[in-house]
């Protein structure tokens, strides 16, 4: 089916659906009667993976549960739910890998420490 990666990969999903809410709010694609944007119908999304986006979720003050799903992983592997943002931020910054190490620092846990400064 052409095109079909749109919708069956997360993130290609979601770049559509930001382009989507950007072309409703600046009139290139006129308004829906039902939805004036697509934050309406589609929830609060952070990629963890970008910076910006990393800060902002860690900086919520949202309560709730929050589903974390890895980029590269698909059919339900890797989904982790997330009550305590605050714990999951904390956790970011003592990761070790499968032998009790720290590994090398990421991006997430560099912009997690940077948090804490």
């Amino acid at each position: 089916m052409p095109n079909s990666r749109i919708f069956t990969n997360k993130i290609t999903t979601l770049d559509t659906l930001e382009n989507l809410n950007l072309a409703m709010q600046s009139g290139v694609t006129p308004l829906s009667d039902s939805f004036k944007s697509v934050d309406e119908f589609f929830p609060e999304t952070y990629r963890l993976d970008m910076v910006s986006d990393l800060v902002k979720f860690l900086n919520s003050s949202n309560e709730g549960l929050w589903l974390v799903k890895h980029s590269n992983s698909n059919q339900g592997r890797g989904i982790n739910m997330v009550s305590d943002i605050a714990a999951y931020k904390q956790g970011l910054l003592t990761k070790k890998d499968k032998w009790g190490d720290t590994p090398s620092e990421s991006s997430t846990q560099k912009a997690a420490q940077k948090l804490e400064e």
